[in-house]
Parts: structure tokens; sequence; C-alpha cells
């Protein structure tokens, strides 16, 4: 087996560490990876072979000789959340984490946050990596400046979208809202109040 891959296969450097046990034939990878059921598989000819099982929500492996990475994005359920669906949650998602061989925090925060709500993890099997962000997204130069707040991303109950929206119907600020379209509740919520 010769390594086959180097960057920029991906400009992710954690995923160019996961690339050192790919097979080569003819100076060529032979192997086609697929994510299924959060298992990731890698495929040589009609022979599948895994030895790395990644959830990012909360899943343990059925054989215990793979490896398992679990990432934690967050600890929302436990500071926000009550009641049966809360139990559930962190029920699963403690187990998954106490059965881990690696833990990925997506940010200082969420590390923190694990290290308060499992004191007993082993602080050497975590580490904090960042989401990625395509190389799409860039520095604009010479943009107009305006005062306005971004707001980016889902405005589900808990992210307290409306909340932001009343506090700022107080204030002269102005608000760019980007990500999925607007409902016709939240259109008529903002006209209202904006």
């Amino acid at each position: 087996a010769t390594l086959c891959c180097s960057p920029p296969l991906n400009s992710n450097g954690y995923l160019f560490d996961l690339c050192s046990n790919l097979i080569c034939f003819n100076s060529r990878p032979v192997l086609i990876l697929q994510v299924f059921f959060g298992k990731l598989f890698i495929i040589i000819g009609n022979i599948i072979f895994f030895s790395i099982f990644h959830s990012s929500y909360y899943r343990v492996p059925q054989n215990k000789s793979i490896k398992s990475i679990v990432t934690v994005h967050d600890f929302t359920y436990e500071r926000f959340m009550r009641g049966i669906k809360k139990q559930i949650h962190c029920h699963q998602k403690y187990k998954a984490i106490n059965n881990a061989d690696f833990i990925v925090c997506v940010s200082n925060n969420t590390y923190n946050d694990l290290l308060y709500y499992l004191p007993e993890i082993n602080k050497n099997k975590v580490k904090v990596i960042y989401n990625g962000v395509s190389s799409d997204f860039h520095h604009i130069e010479n943009i107009e400046k305006d005062d306005y707040l971004l707001y980016v991303g889902s405005r589900c109950n808990y992210k307290n979208f409306n909340l932001l929206i009343e506090a700022l119907s107080e204030t002269s600020h102005r608000i760019k809202i980007c990500g999925t379209p607007l409902s016709n509740k939240e259109e008529q919520f903002l006209n209202k109040k904006i």
C-alpha cells in the first residue's frame, strides 16, 4: 500500500491525516468513500472495509472493535430543554460521548460545556476542531459600509430570533437576515415589529 493522497485532496488537514491508510493501484486511488448511517465505508473493488465510526449525532457503533469519533456541536438541550425530550437526548449524547475513542468539539465554548456537564471525560481524547468553511467564502474588498445587524442561520425557537426582533424594534438599528426564506408568519411578525 502506498500513500496516495496529499494536499489539496481537500484543504482540510484533518481529512489528510485520515488518508494515511488509503491504498493505491497503479499510482491511483482505487476506492469510493461512502457514508451510510454514520459509518465510513471504504470500498475497494467489491470488498468493503470500515474501521472508523464517526457520529455527528450521538450514535454508538455496534461493533466495539471499530474506533468511534463523536462530534459535539453544543449543549443546547442541557441548557434550554426540559422533560422527556431532554432526558432522551442527554442519555443518547452521553452514551455516545462516554463510549467514544475521540471527541471533537466545534468550539472552545462547547469544550468548556463538555467538561462542565461531563467532568470525568478524559481531556486527552478531546480536541477542538472548528467547522470548516468553503474556500468560496472570502473577504470582500471595497464593500460599502453600513450600520446594521447581520443575522445568519436558523430562526427556530431556541435561537431567540423573535426576542431579537422585539429588542431591535425598540432601537433605530436595522437587520439583514440570511438563511432559509422567511415564512409568512415571520414576514408578518417583522412587518408588525420593524
